[in-house]
């Protein structure tokens, strides 16, 4: 945990860290090192968020925080999904990096929560 950071508050389920929808914690490139800790340290490697835990920034490439984000679970070897409203998925450049990541192994977008936790669990 990065020093005066609050603890991320997820709940466990079925192998997953969920972060609540009423969670006020937003994933960024500053705050992603806490979450990547909380994982080491409870042995959870998967993560599902929602829109709701990322600031605009994240959905505008230009900013550079989804690739950091992202590069951050990649590294620790953390498969990471994000729920997000299917008129987030419309915006262009946004869209081709979805369509570009979901084909790898670590992270994925999607608008049904379902389908991204049979994601995350699929080659437990």
């Amino acid at each position: 945990m990065t020093s005066g950071s609050p603890m991320v508050v997820g709940i466990d389920k079925a192998g997953i860290k969920y972060l609540p929808s009423r969670s006020f914690f937003i994933l960024s490139s500053k705050t992603v090192s806490d979450m990547v800790g909380e994982c080491l340290e409870s042995g959870i490697m998967r993560v599902l968020a929602e829109e709701v835990h990322f600031a605009e920034e994240f959905f505008r490439l230009e900013s550079l925080e989804a690739g950091e984000v992202m590069q951050k679970f990649r590294t620790y070897g953390i498969k990471f999904a994000i729920v997000v409203s299917p008129q987030k998925m419309q915006a262009r450049r946004f869209k081709e990096m979805v369509a570009e990541e979901n084909r790898g192994k670590h992270f994925g977008v999607f608008t049904d929560r379902r389908k991204a936790e049979e994601w995350l669990l699929r080659g437990r």
